[in-house]
């Protein structure tokens, strides 16, 4: 009568799903390093690992940087010969900094982007929100796009009513103007937000907004959904170096002159590098920064990359990257 059928590697299966036998019980940081250094993990200082254990947690620290010390031969989760438990801290660390370093001059291109947006929109529009936001403002030129441009500004609306009474410039233009002006608006509508409002525009909208960056409407929509995607990663503190990886359902971008300037080619038989991870993001970025902020940028990245390759003994650094930020500069 046992529901269960033995499976692979400790899982059970059932009907409707499979389930671990293994438990994830409970372990002290001594009981966690003894783990690791049972799989072949060195740990020189148990002392300051364990502070680090309690800092960051055992899950966002191993678990989610291990996998380039993992010796992917064996079934059995094993280091390779020679990682060391503060190499893992290495990685975990520079990602940090290095998802700090972009978010900084994300928000950056996101308020120029806002900006541009609410600019165009508004002298096309006007500034009551009971007419820029009416439908026939919007892509409704065939059912999906009708659907989808309802739902946006029911969403809106709900948004507005909600914010009523959390946000005071929302309640105060509503009741002393009577209407909320689009660049008040965009104040409290994230990142998300906004990039779903310009995926919704007319065409001629959407090129009165592109051509601020000197960019198609398709491109510029294609870089800001990208973006988008990148700058909420960032913001809420997820691994970033492997973002392609992370991604559901990575967007891309189009290929630009610096792609062709860096030698990249689109791959037709697998992924090309510079269209869906963090080098995309840096191609990207350098059209809308000034020209005085990307290299900073780039040097600051290429100097964490550099400063992580002196802190790993086991794997070398073309195990994280194999681009030299510091090409970009010479472009």
């Amino acid at each position: 009568n046992n529901p269960y059928i033995h499976g692979y590697r400790g899982y059970y299966f059932y009907i409707g799903g499979f389930y671990n036998m293994s438990e994830k019980e409970f372990k002290t940081y001594d009981q966690q390093l003894d783990i690791l250094e049972s799989r072949g993990l060195i740990v020189e200082n148990r002392a300051a690992a364990i502070e680090y254990l309690s800092e960051i947690g055992y899950y966002c620290l191993i678990n989610e940087y291990k996998d380039p010390f993992i010796n992917n031969k064996l079934q059995i989760e094993t280091y390779i010969e020679g990682a060391n438990f503060f190499e893992i801290v290495a990685l975990y660390e520079f990602d940090c900094l290095f998802r700090e370093y972009l978010l900084i001059d994300l928000l950056r291109i996101e308020k120029r982007i806002r900006t541009a947006i609410v600019y165009s929109f508004s002298k096309t529009h006007g500034h009551r929100h009971q007419e820029y936001l009416k439908t026939n403002n919007f892509r409704i030129d065939t059912y999906d796009n009708f659907l989808h441009t309802i739902e946006m500004l029911t969403d809106l609306d709900k948004k507005i009513k909600n914010d009523f009474m959390r946000f005071n410039i929302i309640s105060h233009y509503a009741t002393r103007h009577g209407y909320i002006p689009l660049w008040v608006l965009v104040q409290v509508l994230s990142f998300g937000d906004v990039n779903r409002l310009y995926q919704n525009m007319t065409l001629a909208d959407k090129q009165e907004i592109s051509k601020t960056f000197n960019l198609s409407a398709n491109d510029f929509g294609s870089v800001l959904a990208f973006m988008c995607g990148f700058r909420n990663k960032c913001a809420h503190g997820e691994r970033i170096y492997t973002y392609r990886k992370d991604a559901a359902k990575p967007k891309s971008i189009p290929t630009f002159p610096l792609h062709k300037a860096l030698k990249i080619v689109d791959n037709a038989k697998g992924v090309t590098p510079g269209k869906e991870d963090v080098l995309a993001l840096l191609i990207a970025m350098k059209l809308f920064m000034k020209e005085n902020r990307y290299p900073l940028l780039i040097a600051n990245l290429d100097s964490s990359l550099k400063n992580l390759d002196t802190k790993l003994s086991s794997i070398k650094i073309n195990a994280i990257t194999d681009h030299k930020l510091g090409t970009i500069l010479s472009i």
